[in-house]
């Protein structure tokens, strides 16, 4: 039986896939990419690779890397492999357990994650990674310290009747789903996640920050592609959004009110995309600051 508990309930594989493509492109890998340590040739796996967007810009970035993503959603993984033959990138993919990998003993040189040590226990999530590295090897953990962002954009409904329908979607909703992939249970404080690098036999622990820019449309640098693709990931998560929630709690909007939200949220977002065509200069702007945790395997 197929597990897209997460990709049809949580966050889809083509948001995802949108989402970390913006913040982590080319233009700006000179910000992120060094916090990976990834050598040219090196074997890595990502864990919790959703539908491959951030492995597959490693590997464009640093094609001789062998890569390797694993994630518990086969609905992720499909849409990974898809995107790689899509893209022409040999990169594998494997349906796993992060808890249980299905890996030999000292087979990575790097292993890495986006946003996952929050969702799992962190000792076996860790242990497993110091199993699968070969000695000399690094774990590299990321973390968004959404505390320490800042998002001045419009990125939550603000008509009236669209949040009101929007919210009435919503309360609808119980959050069961998220009780059961454990959504943000085990999330950690920025020394925490040394200490449990430390515990689980990790060497050279080390904790870094960098910060992206995943959003500044009005930006004399943003080239208009960008900033027009910036614009609608903002439509693609609320349409999302409403879409998950409509899934989980049937009948809570009847046709009509769910037909309207989405027209609702269209036309704020076809708004926005015409105040930058037009040159009006709105300023929102959105950072990411992501806690980069790593450690080594003696």
């Amino acid at each position: 039986m197929l597990n897209t508990l997460w990709s049809e309930h949580i966050q889809s594989s083509h948001e995802l896939y949108v989402s970390r493509s913006l913040r982590f492109r080319e233009d700006n890998a000179d910000i992120w990419l060094p916090f990976l340590h990834i050598g040219e040739r090196a074997k890595i796996l990502e864990l919790g690779c959703a539908g491959g967007a951030l492995l597959h810009r490693v590997k464009q970035l640093v094609p001789g890397v062998n890569a390797v993503g694993l994630d518990r959603d086969d609905g992720h993984i499909e849409y990974a492999m898809a995107k790689s033959a899509e893209l022409g990138l040999e990169c594998e993919f494997i349906a796993g357990d992060a808890l249980s990998l299905p890996f030999a003993d000292g087979s990575f040189d790097v292993t890495f994650s986006h946003t996952v040590t929050g969702h799992v226990p962190m000792q076996a999530f860790l242990s497993e990674q110091l199993r699968v590295l070969k000695p000399g090897g690094r774990a590299v953990v990321w973390s968004v310290r959404t505390k320490l962002n800042l998002n001045t954009g419009d990125r939550e409904p603000v008509s009236g009747n669209e949040k009101r329908l929007f919210d009435k979607l919503w309360d609808a909703v119980n959050d069961g789903v998220e009780k059961e992939l454990h959504v943000g249970e085990y999330e950690l404080s920025e020394r925490g996640y040394a200490t449990e690098l430390e515990a689980a036999g990790f060497s050279e622990v080390e904790l870094q920050f960098f910060t992206i820019i995943p959003y500044a449309p009005d930006n004399a640098g943003t080239p208009a592609e960008l900033a027009e693709a910036q614009i609608n990931e903002g439509r693609l998560a609320a349409l999302s959004s409403v879409s998950k929630a409509a899934r989980r709690a049937p009948g809570a909007l009847s046709p009509a009110e769910l037909a309207e939200l989405e027209l609702l949220i269209n036309e704020r977002y076809d708004a926005r995309l015409t105040q930058y065509r037009r040159g009006e200069k709105l300023w929102d702007i959105a950072t990411s600051t992501v806690l980069s945790a790593t450690g080594g395997k003696r």
